[in-house]
């Protein structure tokens, strides 16, 4: 007999004994896939799945009709509690959508400008300002973005993802139709799942393009569910009910909508696919999973979010244990030089997009995983790959039939997604104050090509577009041909105009790249022992940066080599949307950040006392002020790889009150 150490109870069989011990701990190693609850016993969570499939089940289907947001809120009532105020703008941001004038009565009767400035921005009501965060030369008007990105979570609350009106625009021309039983025909979840059942008619079924693309993603998924190590990320216990589920989420009908959902809605804000030369039957099955459910979750329906997360880790195991991703071929073995095969590119593409959505709508311990572990693991593979081959040549000479439209997306898109991948390390470094793992001067790739070069539908469009950008910046050709020199250009005393004007045509994301540079720049600066060396670099660098912005911003902004469709003026229709500028547009509020946290490094910088320093060396003493001077600069972020953002939210909070 096993005798409980603790209780004493009595027990025939020591397994059985084990799962008591664990009633008596804090332990909860099983997790739900579906909710993140965690349990301490298996047939616990066993039991809990089989409400949350019902509750997903259930979220696939599309609502009957829409809330009656006019029965929630009376426009009238100044006095509506503001918490359920708050609660109705985030299901406005993510349901089915009230009539837009309506919403515009609930601002002019909103009771805290808290509320009403960040709607005031979603609805347009005060137009686009590529300028907010810099006011004429100096100083922010407001943090606004960044307030609301740090205080936020979730894709949708913070980022650029349409107006209400152009957001409810795309559910109509791409989600009005959500099919319901009829989304898969019956027993098409059988074929996908791998699992042989007679006497099931799927002859249109087998018709559908894009089925085909559905059996890959459900197949990939049962397989890494069916066969999770110990330290997989993926807790979905396979079973009928979750392998119908999985084929009903990645069916035809819905990877169309989500896909189109992802470049209407997603796309403007993280930029590293090349639309016109995308296509979905030809692409890798991991990436289009990727993208639904990227667009499931910035979808304008919440239903599809909801049934999104439950695919969450999922997918993150498919994409990173991928035979692309961990591809070491790195070397032409013609050439010896190194080569990056399309597929790696798509490797790297999904792995980001993980991310992403990981890093804005995951669970904590998601997030703690694909920051500490998977992004080492796309930095280690860019590196391999991208870096060396991410280096466009020259196209001013080039006939058409000398240039090949593939060629120069691959090129391109390999360019953004390691520029993207910079980029999501400084963000790491700004607000989850981790170290970063990439440096300056390790990016020697060509910058991003404008956006009328990589929005260009047609091979002629695209090299005539490469061509006038050439010689645009003739003048400066060799200065900045790579991203590294481009922003070592900000270091120098002063910028020529042609100089100002040649990095103002790099385009926004170059610019936001540059901007982001400098908050690294900072985080070694302060998590120095002694916040030792000169902060004038970096402060010429700030100045120069701002003077290429303001450049860009009064003469590029709304120039269709940079914007093909410009935000601000008016609804765009859903086919125009993927062209929009994301949230890079709010680059200034980034340098403003850096201005006052620079400003208050200043302050804090350690002053040395009037002491002859080869004396105070021959006794070995050091000067106390200096050292307790030298560790008020932790005030500013005192917290390594926090996984909240709470404290870069107080940060920014204190530095406006302190420069109101």
């Amino acid at each position: 007999m096993n005798a409980c150490p603790i209780c004493e109870n009595v027990y025939k069989r020591p397994e059985h004994l084990r799962r008591h011990l664990q009633s008596h701990s804090n332990e909860r190693p099983f997790v739900c896939a579906i909710c993140d609850g965690t349990f301490q016993r298996s047939d616990t969570l066993r039991r809990h799945q089989k409400t949350c499939i019902a509750v997903v089940e259930e979220a696939l289907e599309p609502p009957l009709k829409k809330p009656a947001y006019e029965s929630q809120v009376s426009a009238s009532d100044p006095a509506q509690p503001l918490d359920e105020w708050h609660n109705l703008q985030h299901d406005a941001l993510t349901g089915p959508f009230p009539d837009i004038n309506h919403i515009a009565g609930w601002l002019s009767s909103a009771a805290s400008p808290d509320f009403s400035d960040p709607w005031g921005k979603i609805l347009n009501l005060r137009g686009d300002d590529f300028t907010d965060g810099i006011d004429d030369g100096s100083y922010p008007r407001s943090l606004g973005f960044l307030d609301n990105f740090t205080r936020r979570t979730g894709l949708v609350e913070s980022f650029e993802c349409g107006s209400l009106a152009e957001r409810e625009a795309v559910r109509k021309r791409y989600g009005a139709d959500d099919v319901q039983a009829g989304d898969l025909p019956e027993g098409a979840e059988v074929l996908c799942g791998l699992v042989d059942e007679p006497g099931v008619d799927l002859s249109t079924w087998m018709l559908e393009p894009l089925a085909l693309k559905t059996h890959e993603i459900v197949s990939s998924i049962a397989q890494v569910s069916r066969n999770r190590p110990e330290d997989s990320s993926s807790a979905v216990a396979w079973s009928v009910a979750t392998q119908s589920l999985c084929a009903k989420f990645f069916s035809p009908t819905r990877i169309r909508k989500y896909v189109d959902y992802y470049w209407a809605l997603w796309h403007p804000n993280v930029n590293l696919m090349h639309r016109p030369t995308f296509e979905i039957a030809n692409c890798r099955s991991y990436l289009v999973a990727t993208m639904c459910i990227l667009g499931a979750l910035v979808s304008p329906n919440a239903s599809d979010g909801a049934a999104a997360r439950m695919w969450l880790d999922a997918v993150e195991e498919v994409v990173f244990t991928s035979d692309d991703l961990a591809d070491d071929d790195s070397v032409c073995r013609l050439t010896g030089r190194p080569s990056c095969r399309p597929e790696r590119v798509r490797a790297l593409q999904a792995a980001y997009m993980v991310l992403l959505y990981q890093t804005w709508e995951g669970s904590d311990r998601s997030k703690r995983r694909v920051r500490r572990l998977r992004f080492s693991q796309v930095v280690a593979a860019i590196r391999d790959a991208a870096i060396p081959n991410a280096v466009h040549p020259y196209y001013h000479g080039l006939k058409i039939h000398e240039f090949s439209f593939a060629d120069f997306a691959i090129i391109e898109e390999l360019i953004r997604v390691t520029v993207w991948v910079f980029l999501i390390d400084t963000a790491y470094t700004l607000f989850n104050n981790s170290p970063p793992r990439m440096v300056i001067s390790e990016m020697k790739v060509s910058p991003a090509c404008p956006e009328v070069c990589f929005q260009a539908e047609t091979a002629e469009s695209c090299l005539q577009a490469l061509q006038a950008h050439h010689t645009h910046s003739e003048s400066a050709r060799g200065a900045a041909t790579r991203f590294d020199a481009a922003f070592d250009m900000l270091y120098r005393r002063a910028l020529q105009p042609a100089d100002q004007q040649m990095l103002a045509d790099l385009g926004p994301l170059n610019l936001f790249a540059m901007t982001s540079t400098l908050h690294a720049l900072i985080f070694h600066f302060r998590s120095s022992l002694s916040c030792r060396g000169s902060l004038e670099d970096v402060k010429r660098c700030l100045d120069n940066w701002h003077t290429v912005w303001q450049v860009y911003t009064d003469k590029l902004a709304t120039d269709p080599r940079h914007a093909l469709a410009v935000a601000g003026t008016g609804i765009c229709p859903p086919e125009q949307m993927w062209k929009r500028i994301g949230f890079m547009r709010h680059a200034g509020q980034y340098w403003t950040l850096a201005k006052l946290m620079i400003e208050k490094l200043t302050l804090l910088r350690p002053i040395r006392q009037n002491t002859d320093d080869n004396e105070s060396s021959d006794r070995g003493q050091t000067t106390p002020a200096y050292i307790a001077e030298s560790t008020r600069s932790e005030v500013l972020l005192d917290k390594y790889d926090e996984t909240s953002m709470r404290q870069v939210n107080d940060l920014i909070a204190m530095l406006q009150k302190t420069n109101i």
